[in-house]
């Protein structure tokens, strides 16, 4: 019997649990197919159960249904339970008997327990089923079944106890432990299989996704397997791969990072990492972001690699895109903010703070865009502003900001809602117009219309409404965009002519969204201007009812300049590129006018050039529709000469160019054009040239972005002259080296030569072929000792110029002495690299210094002689004369008071002429000595006064005689000097002589005055005087203003010239201010010790 029931419950359960986990397979995806399936099989099982039970008495069973059902209820859940219970009780009814009720609560009992675990079993973390839960469920639910059958049917408990205790106790618990176990692993090994088959799923989807680059390479690099996106990426199939050497298909410097992530066994992440395909490099720069993992094998080395990447190359480009559109916000007038969801302020462009009156970060100031209006705004913005735009994707009205210091900031205001796939709000963004000004009109203002127009024609952006295709209303600002003179211009043009035809499909599926009410988002497009002209635009529509009728509105912002900045930055980078590989300058101007045609028009173009030793101009690269133009022309008086003198940019138009010739300021050179722009090409502030481009029939073919821009270019270009120049410069140079009337040897620092020029050749006989690679050596003499050439390199190596003369000796073995001077170069850090020697051949000058040396040897000899001669002529001279002198003197004296005159002035003038023949010879051997250098002044302490007071005694007879007066203006009773004592008497017996001779009527005065540590001497006539053209030679020796045989006055011209030599002697100046007929005064200045004059 026990065998039997073991059999049939194990048999039961074991079918249960088969056939349960194989519902579990066919629905996991399906869980509350699963949950029915499976109540629906467990009370099948329970009644199955309640026909093969044990029967104590007629209708009293002992059978697995509180185990099935508990069971089924912890681990599929109460949905599970109930079917199971439900079905089960209704087999229970069918087979009636005492032990029914029992059986009913027994079916109650084991729901609920097994709900309760199932409960406690979702409470925990993992979720998972544990079997210490179903054991204890399997205990708790049998226990529970015998207690309810002790309480309903007491009188039968005993007997069952005893007669089917191994039943209770072994048969029943061991087949429920049994069963709990299979179901538990059954559960555990789906989910497993489940998991297994959905990281399978997973991996294969991740593998296989479109946005992701993935491959498999084994440890060397070899590709093992790639996803199509991978392939699709370099336009392969995927069988391409397998079997290839990734650095053989795509060489890069990352080679050595995959060998490091196999060495370290750690993954390697990059970002936005450059790459160039070797193969293709006309795809020019690709950015990618990539991962290495390495997978690891048992052991613990690496298996395999797993490479994935992602090309994030058009995220590079719509960064700096966006770098540039954030520039342009911030340089926007115009309040712009951002909000997020919550709409707290996360971004605000400068005019917004300035606005707004703050300083610090938006977000940090305020915690909801409504803190940044007024009261009144605050209600528009939370009531209808923010709900419009969250339904319609935009909303626009007027509203209010307030400053923080108070001040209300009247504003038109445009907020979009930006939202995702969903319809979620993710974000706010906000354009707002100071409409302060227009407010200052609303008095005036009758209809509400009149100021939504004012509000929207002062808008920056551009504001279109259109209907049926056709303008309905356009601001100023779209009006200026499409470069239209009035509405009327365009109002029968249907808008499609206005989009550019990349663009015309696109925009016109927009627009007649919007005519059925739907919203167009921001996108850029272009646009045509009247002109014909591209505009890069962003453009937002949304659909408004004008009149009954469906229209749009559309706001557009001109990002033009954006797009052309864009342009211009490309074109400045090539331009860069191109100045270091063009060959020559007109491959480069055609270059740049080619790319410049681009961007403005340059059918007429040309590139003069500026000589500014003649003023003229050149131009060898023009391409213009005017075939008059001269290829030559002056610079005056033109156009281009005026931006070259001002050395700024001009832009002119037809009106303005005549108006300038009529005034003269200009020459007509050529057919005046409608519009001219010229640039000057200026280096170092030195006018190059000018590039020109001029249009002969559209008069606004140029503003100021064509001018900025080839103000752009002008550097590159004069920097491309001036490289241009300079190489022309040093091709002179060198030629002027080479052609050098002087020797020029260059030598490394170890004396090796590496250059010489012609003359080189020249002097020594050696070519240049012969003299390069070696040393000076080939043309040393061996006149010169070895001291001589290590004195020589000495003052070399020490980095000093060495100038001297050497004897060299040519090849054909002739001797000739150079001069030389050697300089050594040296590099920024001091160190001598090389020497420069420069050389002139001085041997014919140095037979002519040994000639001139000989005759000065006899000039000099023949001036010994000279001197020897006055000196013993002086002698002879001074000899006889001082004993007739002295006799003529005793005979005046003895004829002193004889009656007879004219034997006195006989012997007078005996006297006179031999003093004057004293004097002559006297003068005559001062100036000798003084001229050769032979008289040393003896410095001794003097009286300057007591020399003058003897100076004037000597002269007083002599004036007398002349009946003129000999005056003195001195207030000083004594100085003194320390100076040549003679020196100073001769100075005044000089001055004093000659004012004596000069005057025949009137005074001589001497004036002495001191200042500081100088002393002047004046002494004043009122004789002849002196004319100015005399005055320049008056102290050149034997110079006299009357001379020959008419000359009035007696006297050798010696005296000044020797003052004027005694005066340098004495480091003392001299000057002399005179008036032909007016007399003269002649001032002297000696360095002094004073003494002041006692009181």
């Amino acid at each position: 019997m026990a065998f039997n029931e073991i059999f049939l419950n194990f048999f039961l359960f074991v079918s249960l649990s088969f056939f349960s986990g194989y519902l579990i397979k066919i629905t996991h995806n399906k869980e509350l197919l699963c949950k029915i399936s499976q109540g629906i099989l467990f009370g099948f099982i329970a009644i199955i159960s309640l026909f093969t039970a044990v029967k104590v008495q007629p209708g009293v069973l002992i059978d697995g249904r509180t185990i099935i059902i508990s069971l089924g209820s912890y681990f599929f859940g109460p949905v599970t339970g109930m079917i199971a219970s439900f079905i089960a009780t209704a087999g229970r009814f069918v087979i009636g008997g005492p032990g029914m009720l029992t059986g009913f609560f027994v079916i109650i009992i084991s729901l609920i327990a097994g709900s309760i675990f199932y409960y406690l079993k979702l409470k925990r973390k993992n979720k998972d089923e544990n079997f210490l839960d179903v054991l204890f469920l399997i205990i708790v639910t049998n226990v529970l079944a015998f207690l309810t059958s002790s309480k309903f049917l007491p009188n039968i408990t005993n007997e069952i106890i005893n007669s089917h205790f191994h039943s209770l106790v072994f048969i029943f618990p061991v087949t429920s432990l049994i069963m709990g176990r299979i179901l538990y692993d059954q559960k555990k090994s789906f989910q497993i299989w489940a998991n297994l088959q959905s990281t399978n799923y997973l991996l294969e989807q991740v593998f296989n996704n479109p946005f992701s680059l993935i491959a498999i390479l084994d440890k060397n690099f070899n590709f093992i397997k790639v996803n199509r996106a991978y392939a699709e990426a370099d336009e392969k199939d995927v069988s391409f791969f397998p079997g290839k050497n990734h650095f053989d298909l795509y060489p890069s410097d990352a080679k050595a990072i995959f060998e490091n992530v196999v060495k370290t066994k750690k993954p390697f992440q990059t970002y936005a990492r450059p790459f160039v395909y070797a193969y293709a490099p006309e795809r020019g720069v690709t950015y990618w972001d990539w991962t290495l993992t390495p997978v690891l094998n048992l052991s613990g080395e690496v298996d395999y690699l797993i490479f994935t990447l992602s090309n994030v190359t058009e995220k590079v480009r719509l960064e700096e895109t966006r770098d540039r559109l954030v520039s342009l916000i911030e340089s926007s007038p115009d309040f712009i903010g951002m909000a997020d969801k919550s709409v707290k302020p996360v971004y605000l462009n400068k005019a917004g703070m300035k606005l707004l009156e703050i300083e610090k970060d938006v977000s940090l100031e305020f915690n909801s865009i409504l803190e940044t209006h007024s009261d009144w705004s605050k209600k528009v913005i939370s009531e209808i502003a923010l709900p419009e735009a969250v339904k319609n994707g935009v909303w626009s009205g007027e509203t209010a900001l307030l400053s923080k210091s108070g001040k209300e900031i009247p504003v038109w205001q445009v907020i979009v809602a930006h939202k995702d796939s969903k319809g979620e709000v993710l974000y706010y963004s906000t354009i707002a117009s100071d409409i302060s000004q227009i407010k200052n009109y609303e008095e005036e203002l009758k209809r509400s219309e009149l100021k939504y127009k004012l509000m929207v024609e002062n808008l920056t952006n551009a504001v279109i409404i259109h209907k049926q295709g056709k303008f309905y209303y356009v601001n100023d600002a779209a009006l200026n965009l499409l470069e239209a003179d009035s509405f009327e211009q365009i109002s029968n043009i249907p808008i499609t002519e206005f989009i550019h035809p990349d663009f015309r499909e696109l925009v016109l599926k927009r627009i007649s969204g919007t005519y059925e009410g739907k919203k167009a988002d921001l996108i850029e497009e272009k646009l045509l201007t009247v002109k014909g002209n591209i505009r890069h635009v962003l453009a937002s529509s949304v659909s408004i009812t004008i009149e009954g009728e469906s229209a749009s509105m559309t706001i557009i912002t001109d990002i033009t300049k954006l797009k052309r900045e864009t342009l211009i930055n490309q074109l400045l980078s090539e331009v860069s590129i191109k100045m270091i590989t063009s060959e020559n300058l007109f491959e480069y101007v055609t270059y740049l006018r080619e790319k410049l045609s681009d961007l403005i028009d340059t059918k007429n173009f040309f590139l003069a050039l500026y000589d500014s030793k003649n003023d003229m101009l050149s131009s060898s690269f023009d391409w213009d529709q005017d075939t008059n133009a001269p290829e030559k022309w002056s610079a005056k008086g033109s156009i281009t000469g005026l931006v070259i003198k001002e050395k700024k940019c001009v832009l002119l138009k037809r009106a303005e160019i005549e108006e300038m010739i009529q005034k003269g300021k200009i020459n007509l050179i050529g057919t005046i054009p409608e519009a001219w722009l010229g640039i000057p090409l200026v280096y170092d502030d030195r006018p190059l040239g000018a590039i020109v481009i001029q249009s002969y029939d559209n008069p606004d073919a140029y503003d100021e972005k064509p001018k900025e821009l080839l103000e752009s270019i002008s550097n590159y270009i004069s920097l491309f002259i001036q490289r241009k120049l300079e190489e022309e410069e040093l091709r002179l140079m060198k030629k002027a080296v080479d052609e050098s009337p002087i020797l020029i040897l260059f030598t490394d620092k170890n004396g090796i030569i590496q250059y010489v020029n012609n003359k080189f050749e020249e002097y020594t006989g050696f070519s240049k072929e012969e003299a390069i690679g070696k040393t000076p050596r080939i043309i040393k003499s061996g006149y010169h000792t070895k001291e001589y050439y290590e004195k020589f390199w000495n003052i070399l190596l020490n980095g000093n110029n060495y100038t001297g003369e050497t004897l060299n000796k040519k090849k054909n073995g002739e001797y000739y002495w150079e001069s030389k001077s050697i300089i050594p170069l040296k590099n920024n850090k001091g160190e001598i690299t090389n020497f420069v020697s420069f050389a002139i051949d001085i041997t014919e000058r140095k037979k002519m210094m040994e000639e001139l040396i000989l005759a000065k040897e006899r000039a000099e000899e023949a001036n010994r002689i000279k001197s020897h001669f006055l000196s013993a002529m002086s002698h002879e001279i001074r000899t006889p004369l001082n004993p007739i002198l002295g006799f003529t003197g005793l005979i005046l004296e003895y004829f002193e008071n004889s009656t007879n005159e004219e034997i006195a002035r006989w012997f007078n003038a005996i006297r006179d002429n031999i003093e004057r023949l004293i004097d002559t010879t006297t003068k005559i051997l001062d100036l000798e000595k003084l001229e050769a250098g032979e008289y040393e002044a003896s410095i001794e302490k003097v009286d300057l006064i007591s020399i003058i007071d003897g100076v004037l005694t000597k002269f007083k007879e002599k004036t007398k005689e002349k009946n003129i007066d000999l005056k003195s203006d001195i207030k000083y009773d004594k100085i003194e000097m320390n100076t040549d004592k003679i020196a100073v008497q001769k100075i005044l017996n000089n001055l004093v002589s000659n004012a004596i001779r000069f005057t025949t009527q009137g005074f001589v005065e001497v004036k002495v005055e001191k200042k500081l540590d100088e002393v002047k001497i004046s002494v004043k006539d009122t004789g002849i005087g002196m004319s100015e053209d005399y005055q320049k030679f008056l102290f050149e020796t034997f110079s006299q203003e009357s001379s020959g045989f008419k000359r009035e006055y007696e006297g050798t011209g010696l005296g000044l010239s020797l003052t004027k030599k005694f005066v340098n002697l004495l480091k003392g100046k001299i000057s002399v201010y005179s008036k032909k007929g007016e007399g003269s005064i002649f001032e002297v200045i000696l360095p002094v010790s004073l003494k002041k004059k006692s009181d």
